[in-house]
């Protein structure tokens, strides 16, 4: 949304993006809503492998967007196809969910997207006008400060941090 906005979007890594979580060990199985039901089974579904800590508010925005990203992703080329309303990916066997990851990498860099590996972000500091991100670039041994408009934190599940940076300075 915010390269489609003009924005200048990069996303800062600790290794490759997409392949530090779990998304690429998730077996491939993106849930959908099977042909004529309603969003209410994949609610009540995603409610229940929740196990009490969802967001109801959050679950609620994922029932609804899911299935029409899921289609989206198909038109992007995701090597898959669906089952029963779910898309099943057709990856490498024990990382099927790498197939979403190269999928949505290949759509960010046809869009421009940028995308910086071998950051360690240690420090958000939010101004006025601008954000900046404390990070160490370990390949060059050295501390980057990275000022921006708008900082996104995209930290995926509780041990992985990908962050979406619409720059607003050179690196």
């Amino acid at each position: 949304a915010a390269k489609s906005m003009n924005c200048d979007v990069a996303v800062i890594s600790k290794g490759s993006p997409g392949k530090g979580t779990c998304t690429i060990l998730s077996g491939g199985v993106f849930a959908g809503t099977p042909q004529g039901d309603s969003v209410e089974i994949l609610l009540k579904q995603t409610l229940k492998a929740g196990r009490g800590i969802n967001q109801l508010e959050l679950v609620e925005a994922l029932v609804e967007e899911g299935p029409p990203r899921l289609k989206e992703l198909v038109q992007w080329g995701i090597k898959g196809s669906f089952h029963n309303g779910n898309l099943i990916s057709e990856g490498r066997p024990f990382i099927w969910g790498e197939e979403i990851v190269n999928c949505l990498a290949h759509k960010a860099g046809t869009m421009g997207i940028r995308f910086l590996s071998g950051f360690l972000v240690a420090d958000l500091k939010n101004r006025q006008e601008t954000s900046d991100v404390l990070a160490y670039r370990i390949e060059a041994n050295r501390w980057l400060t990275i000022s921006s408009k708008a900082v996104v934190l995209a930290t995926g599940g509780a041990g992985a941090t990908e962050i979406a940076v619409g720059l607003a300075a050179n690196l």
